[in-house]
């Protein structure tokens, strides 16, 4: 590239400065959406309240502030988790408090210091976790792996058959809540469901497009394109080519992986509203879709389950299994529901993310309790991909951190398997591709 090739501490400080530049750049971008889709969602939920200049510069401060200190190595599946957690969530959260004064501080700071508490983490050297005596080998783990997804399979083809659900993208919503029903009434097929899509196909997807067995990958896609038929979840038809952005990431750029994925966001972002708006003067279904909804939309219900949680009880995981055994929940409807029916419009399912559930479960000690799972989560993956190869370890890894800005943490531990991934990766055989820390 253009850097100096003997003088790394100069290159790491010049990557970093960019870094910083480019998290700018689109900060800027997004207020730029949310000047124009904050005034036209009203009837969907976003409020346009803008804050004082002052507060504004504030929250310039502390994103620049987050971005000097993150952690960039792209070895590390903590750090790659965090680079996207960072720009698909915390930045939209930022954005959203600059534009509306009823958006709670605490909230807001509450989630600056989590990211915070997660980048200087990094720094802190705890003695490696040992898996080695606990890895297959590279026969007993491929094994491992048609098992579990041929009994997947068998589960969900032998209970729902194969058919074309999703017929165009109005019928989404119709056949995830009717998807949603059916899973309700078995824990069998909502896990199968869920370690399918989130876990096992993702898994097959990723060593197959590493080690460029391309029949392999795409029967992990079309694996993956029956599940968003069958469940019309849209995250499900998006994880193959987010994993196939990662990889590609950390393959060919390398050390400078995380500027080609923030300016990936910054081509995207500007080019976007070069089209909309001064092209054609009105937004696109596309940045409504990739803007709106991606970015915005979670950013504000976050805030919303904040907002009503203060004032109601807590339910302490109460809905979420196997809590839901033996506790008994405040609420009778789901949460989600409670929460799109107060602030959107009845009828609207408004999942939190996990920060979000957490609060909802725990008020304030839930950033405590999602901080430590996920302190824990990263330093397990980071231990494991010290002796394996970080082209495989390091996207499968980061893959959960769509399901978490989008629902709770229970959930993505059990029914989405984030636990499972855990065990999947500690398992994987021990490759070359070494991690230098």
């Amino acid at each position: 590239m253009f850097f100096p090739k003997n003088n790394y501490k100069y290159k790491k400080l010049l990557i970093k400065i960019i870094f910083v530049i480019g998290i700018l750049l689109f900060k800027i971008i997004l207020d730029k959406y949310y000047e124009v889709y904050g005034p036209l969602f009203g009837y969907l939920g976003l409020k346009f309240l803008p804050q004082e200049e002052s507060i504004v510069m504030g929250v310039y401060f502390l994103l620049i502030f987050i971005a000097f200190i993150l952690p960039l190595n792209h070895k590390k599946p903590s750090n790659v988790f965090l680079l996207f957690l960072f720009l698909m969530s915390y930045v939209p959260v930022a954005v959203i408090y600059s534009y509306d004064k009823s958006a709670s501080l605490f909230g807001f700071l509450a989630y600056t210091f989590f990211m915070i508490g997660l980048s200087l983490l990094d720094k802190i050297k705890i003695k490696s976790l040992k898996f080695k005596n606990k890895t297959l080998s590279t026969k007993s783990f491929n094994w491992m792996l048609f098992g579990l997804i041929s009994i997947s399979i068998v589960i969900l083809v032998s209970h729902y058959g194969i058919k074309l659900n999703v017929k165009s993208y109005d019928d989404i919503y119709d056949v995830r809540a009717n998807f949603k029903e059916l899973t309700q009434k078995s824990r069998l097929l909502a896990f199968s469901f869920g370690w399918m899509s989130n876990v096992f196909t993702i898994v097959l997807l990723t060593i197959s497009v590493v080690k460029k067995r391309w029949i392999l990958a795409l029967t992990a896609v079309l694996l993956q394109l029956y599940l968003f038929n069958l469940g019309g979840n849209k995250s499900i038809f998006m994880l193959p080519i987010f994993l196939v952005f990662i990889i590609f990431s950390i393959k060919v750029f390398k050390e400078y992986m995380p500027l080609f994925v923030l300016l990936s966001f910054l081509i995207l972002t500007y080019g976007l509203y070069f089209y909309d708006f001064v092209i054609n003067d009105h937004f696109s279904t596309v940045s409504s879709i990739l803007i709106r909804r991606n970015f915005f939309v979670p950013a504000n219900l976050y805030y919303y389950y904040l907002e009503f949680f203060e004032t109601q009880p807590h339910d302490f995981f109460a809905k979420s299994f196997p809590f839901s055994l033996f506790m008994e929940s405040n609420y009778i409807s789901d949460v989600p529901e409670i929460i799109g029916a107060e602030y959107i419009r009845k009828g609207t399912h408004a999942n939190g993310n996990f920060l979000a559930d957490l609060f909802y479960n725990y008020s304030w000690i839930g950033y405590f309790i999602g901080f430590t799972v996920i302190s824990i989560y990263f330093k397990i993956v980071d231990s494991i991909v010290k002796n394996k190869n970080h082209l495989i370890i390091v996207p499968i890894a980061t893959v959960p951190v769509i399901s978490l800005m989008n629902s709770g943490l229970i959930v993505n531990l059990i029914s989405f398997g984030l636990v499972m991934i855990t065990i999947i990766l500690i398992l994987y055989p021990t490759e070359k591709h070494y991690i230098n820390t």
